[in-house]
């Protein structure tokens, strides 16, 4: 990835730390909480579904510029899709956390912000942290009408 790229990845990831997307838990959907306790970050993922479409995610984040960017572009990637499309975007963000090669759609492609991350576990555990509250809080919602 040339200098140019990574210094456009870390503005968004810097936009989204400091404007926050979906900011704010309102109590109408579904949520969970996720705590890392190597660095003490905090997530509370909220979703709200209607007939098996995400029509909101929302989040507080409160932690490092990578665990809160993930939580804001996550909740702004969800918006619209199926719970099952945002069960596979959760995996394949797994997947580009864990070096795998994963080949991404347009709409999908700024997930690549996060790629380097993999050479830094621990920092892997911030980025996750919003997605795994996702997983936990989409558990038992296919096929929901």
């Amino acid at each position: 990835m040339n200098n140019e790229l990574q210094d456009l990845y870390k503005q968004l990831m810097t936009e989204h730390y400091v404007h926050p997307h979906n900011r704010g838990i309102t109590g109408e959907g579904k949520s969970c909480c996720k705590h890392n306790a190597l660095c003490g970050d905090v997530v509370t993922v909220e979703v709200v579904i209607n007939n098996n479409i995400i029509q909101k995610v929302n989040h507080e984040a409160k932690g490092c510029l990578i665990c809160c960017s993930t939580a804001s572009l996550m909740g702004e990637m969800l918006e619209g899709k199926t719970v099952e499309q945002a069960q596979a975007l959760s995996d394949t963000f797994k997947q580009i956390l864990h070096g795998d090669t994963v080949e991404l759609s347009p709409e999908n492609n700024k997930l690549k912000i996060y790629e380097k991350i993999q050479h830094l576990p621990a920092r892997a555990q911030c980025a996750s942290l919003a997605w795994e509250a996702l997983d936990e809080t989409l558990k038992g919602e296919e096929g929901l009408n």
